[in-house]
């Protein structure tokens, strides 16, 4: 199997886990985070990268340019020394976190996407 494949693999997994949660907003357009740390080592709030993207389960070319785009995604961190970590998205509680990594990096990465929020 490609890399490509791969990662297209990976992706959708995740994203099955994300849309699963019972939390996920299925009835509108939602705003998900894809989150991207290194590969190895330690992990700090400025290796973080994050992309915000949005999607509609109702739409299914909104989820396709969704999965495109975050494979996409996934494949250029890779070559950078980075992966995707998970998916983040708002829910009545606040940010969740998805993730299939055993390596809980949920404070750097709220953190992160918080002040992210506020430089835009």
């Amino acid at each position: 199997m490609s890399i490509r494949h791969q990662m297209r693999q990976k992706v959708e997994s995740l994203f099955k886990s994300m849309i699963d949660d019972p939390d996920f907003p299925r009835e509108e357009e939602a705003v998900v985070y894809v989150v991207f740390v290194p590969q190895e080592g330690e992990v700090s709030e400025e290796q973080i990268e994050v992309s915000e993207q949005e999607v509609d389960l109702e739409d299914k070319e909104s989820v396709k340019r969704f999965l495109d785009r975050t494979t996409r995604e996934s494949l250029e961190a890779d070559v950078k020394g980075q992966k995707i970590y998970g998916y983040v998205f708002e829910s009545e509680e606040g940010l969740k976190i998805i993730t299939q990594e055993s390596e809980d990096l949920s404070d750097l990465i709220l953190t992160r996407i918080e002040r992210m929020r506020e430089e835009v």
